[in-house]
């Protein structure tokens, strides 16, 4: 389960903090400070510019950023709204926004970066790579066994609909016997301890009393599960 990195440059307490709840995050006060951070540590998946916090637009130091890391997934943080567009960075965000906007920006380009979007099967801040059994949440990349990752992705695939106790029983372990599910509760307990971080109160995995388990997910204006 390795850990996901974030090279964060500025001084922004709470931007800082914010960073620091989801991801391994190094901080640096300028450019220079931050590619020897990201060479140092090869975990790194993005840099996060706070230019506004440094008293700057940043664009000089973003320019270096991307000339020497081209593979890097960049932030750039402005005090106002850039007279141009054109910016080396990924994502541009423009103050005043929350923690939760940038942690959110964040998340996008470390799912894009840590496995081809092509590949990913989206479910609001989740996404899972079939093939590759693999997990994102949390900023975290996690390794699924067969079975993991078919009931997940029976969730994914509907999100906010109450799935039967004897459906997943029927599609995960082919078979129509209810008499024991205590494989089918190991499982769900497995997956709520990954989607919940650890929660004790569930936010998404929720039991129906009776029927089964729904997985509960932001829903966009356009009717989609959101996947920000």
């Amino acid at each position: 389960m390795p850990d996901i990195a974030v090279v964060y440059v500025g001084e922004n307490r709470d931007f800082l903090k914010g960073l620091q709840k989801r991801y391994v995050t190094y901080h640096a006060r300028s450019g220079k400070k931050a590619l020897t951070l990201v060479k140092e540590h090869h975990q790194a998946t993005v840099v996060v510019l706070d230019a506004a916090s440094l008293g700057t637009t940043g664009e000089r130091i973003c320019q270096r950023l991307r000339s020497e890391l081209p593979d890097m997934a960049i932030v750039h943080i402005y005090d106002q709204k850039p007279n141009k567009r054109e910016t080396p960075a990924d994502e541009v965000l423009v103050l005043p926004f929350t923690s939760r906007k940038l942690n959110n920006a964040v998340e996008r380009l470390v799912t894009a970066t840590t496995v081809n979007s092509s590949e990913l099967l989206a479910c609001g801040p989740f996404a899972m790579s079939v093939e590759k059994r693999v997990l994102l949440a949390h900023g975290k990349e996690i390794n699924l066994t067969p079975k993991q990752a078919a009931l997940i992705e029976a969730f994914f695939k509907h999100p906010n609909e109450t799935l039967d106790r004897a459906w997943l029983m029927h599609q995960i372990w082919d078979t129509t016997y209810t008499g024991d599910t205590r494989t089918l509760d190991v499982h769900i307990r497995w997956v709520r301890r990954v989607l919940e971080e650890g929660s004790s109160k569930p936010k998404h995995l929720k039991t129906v009393r009776g029927k089964g388990y729904k997985l509960e997910v932001p829903i966009n204006k356009n009717g989609k599960h959101a996947t920000e």
